[in-house]
């Protein structure tokens, strides 16, 4: 998945694990829900805003998610 949100809301939910997840929020909302039965690398770049990330993290992961989060707020939960 590739998103790139401005002045708006992402609701995104996956029910296999994603292998790449690329998401950009500006002055924007997100939610984004991935199996929790697999680690990911999450690299959550925030310049104004939070990341509430609470999937399973592991810096050796296969699968990656990459979040930029300019003045939003982004959820990354366990589905």
């Amino acid at each position: 998945l590739r998103a790139s949100v401005t002045a708006g809301r992402l609701d995104a939910g996956f029910d296999t694990a994603p292998e790449s997840v690329q998401i950009e929020l500006t002055r924007a909302d997100g939610t984004v829900r991935v199996p929790g039965t697999v680690r990911y690398r999450v690299s959550p770049q925030v310049s104004g805003g939070s990341a509430d990330v609470r999937v399973p993290r592991s810096w050796s992961a296969a699968r990656t998610i990459v979040a930029a989060v300019h003045d939003s707020q982004l959820a990354l939960l366990p589905s």
